[in-house]
C-alpha cells in the first residue's frame, strides 16, 4: 500500500505538475494575448489619431482655401476702388486745372481791361494838359512870340515822351 500511496501520491504531484504548467502556459498565453490586444488597441488609437490628424488637416487646408478666395477677392475689389478713386482723382485734377485756367485768363483780361483804362486815363489826362498848353501857348504867343513857341514845342516833346513812356510802363 505503500507502493500505492507511493504511485497515487507521484502520480497528483505529476498531475499538480502538468496542472502547474497548464497554468504557467495559459498564463503565458494569456500574457500574449494582452500584449496582442494592447498593441492592436494602441495601433487603433494610433491609427485613430493618425485618421483625425489628417481629418483636421483636410479641414483646416479647406478653410485656409476659403480665406485664401477671400483674400482675392478683397485684393480685386480694392485694385476696383483704388483704380475707381485714382480715376475720380485724375477727374477732379482736371476740372479743377480747368478752372484754374479760366480763373487764369478771366484774371488777365481783367488786368489788361483795367491797363488799357489806365493807359486811356494818362492819355486823356495828357491829351487834356497838353490841350490847356496849346491854348495857353497860343494866348502867350500872341502876346510872346518865337521864343515860347520854342517852349511850347519843347514841353510838348516832353510831354510826348513821358506818355508814351507811361504807355509801355502799363
Amino acid at each position: 500500500m505503500q507502493l500505492v500511496k507511493q504511485s497515487a501520491e507521484q502520480r497528483l504531484a505529476n498531475f499538480e505538475r502538468e496542472l502547474d504548467q497548464k497554468l504557467e502556459a495559459e498564463k503565458l498565453a494569456l500574457a500574449g494575448s494582452y500584449e496582442r490586444i494592447r498593441k492592436t488597441l494602441e495601433e487603433g488609437e494610433r491609427e485613430r489619431y493618425e485618421f483625425e490628424l489628417e481629418k483636421f488637416k483636410a479641414e483646416q487646408n479647406k478653410q485656409l482655401e476659403g480665406r485664401r478666395g477671400d483674400i482675392e477677392r478683397l485684393k480685386t475689389e480694392k485694385r476696383k476702388v483704388q483704380t475707381e478713386f485714382n480715376s475720380e482723382l485724375e477727374s477732379l485734377k482736371r476740372e479743377y486745372d480747368r478752372k484754374l485756367e479760366q480763373a487764369k485768363r478771366e484774371l488777365q483780361e481783367e488786368t489788361s481791361r483795367e491797363i488799357l483804362q489806365l493807359e486811356r486815363q494818362e492819355e486823356r489826362k495828357y491829351e487834356q494838359q497838353l490841350a490847356q498848353l496849346k491854348h495857353e501857348i497860343e494866348t502867350q504867343t500872341k502876346s510872346s512870340g518865337s521864343m515860347l513857341s520854342q517852349k511850347v514845342q519843347e514841353y510838348r516833346a516832353e510831354l510826348e515822351a513821358e506818355a508814351q513812356r507811361v504807355l509801355r510802363e502799363h
